[in-house]
């Protein structure tokens, strides 16, 4: 089944109503998955089994996958590499909540983020509209490719490596603490692990995975009105950070 051939000549044809395959094998899930996303104006095409969403794929223009890892017929991390790799769309994971292994293996596999279970209607709608904006932003072009870049009412001089806030005053950060910032700026409304963020980051090998929380801690300082509810860089349990914007976009 790894070696069934998915139709790369299909490009997605839209992001407002999105074309989404949902591969879950509970019914119950899958219904209530699909009345969320339907009721949002998107597309929604059903697969119960890995084979039925490769069939499914080979047929319909994707935009994006929901895949439940535990199919009656396959691994799902076989359908996540195949969308991921071979297709290019992004891949929401259905998980348990107990599956913490599994969801960080999604990730690494190259899922965009994960759903875990139970959700609440609301998470999955924002997450899912936060996948297709991360991807229509990466189909525009690199974001961080100018010299500032508007993160919702914050502005980040790439050069000069500095923070402004919407008055246009400077906020110093520390260099750990705008390469942190660049991190999540390049995966916008992604979730990346500690692990990843200290690759990206070129953080010393000593450096512990706990240093991220650290300078988490103190970047939030410097761009969150409420400490103790983010709304900017969220904390996702046992996996990582995300950051979460309306609008990315080069201002030069």
């Amino acid at each position: 089944m790894e070696n069934t051939a998915i139709n790369l000549a299909k490009k997605p044809q839209t992001i407002d109503g999105a074309r989404i395959l949902v591969v879950e094998d509970d019914a119950e899930i899958g219904d209530l998955v699909e009345r969320c996303l339907a009721a949002e104006g998107h597309h929604i095409h059903r697969a119960a089994t890995g084979a039925d969403a490769l069939d499914k794929s080979n047929d319909i223009p994707l935009d994006l996958a929901i895949v439940d890892l535990g199919l009656p017929d396959l691994d799902g991390m076989i359908l996540v590499r195949q969308f991921t790799s071979r297709y290019g769309i992004p891949v929401l994971v259905l998980s348990g909540l107990a599956q913490t292994a599994q969801r960080v293996r999604g990730l690494e596999e190259g899922a965009d983020d994960y759903i875990p279970k139970p959700f609440e209607p609301e998470e999955l709608v924002a997450r899912v509209g936060a996948s297709l904006r991360a991807r229509r932003q990466a189909s525009s072009g690199p974001t961080v490719s100018g010299k500032r870049i508007r993160v919702d009412d914050w502005i980040v001089d790439i050069l000069r490596e500095t923070l402004f806030d919407q008055d246009g005053r400077a906020i110093p950060l520390s260099n750990a603490e705008f390469k942190l910032l660049q991190a999540l700026l390049d995966h916008p409304n992604k979730v990346l692990s500690r692990k990843h963020i200290l690759n990206m980051t070129h953080t010393d090998m000593d450096t512990t995975e706990r240093s991220v929380d650290i300078q988490v801690t103190r970047l939030r300082r410097k761009l969150e009105q409420n400490g103790t509810r983010p709304q900017l860089i969220r904390t996702v349990r046992r996996l990582g950070y995300m950051l979460v914007a309306d609008r990315i976009e080069p201002i030069d």
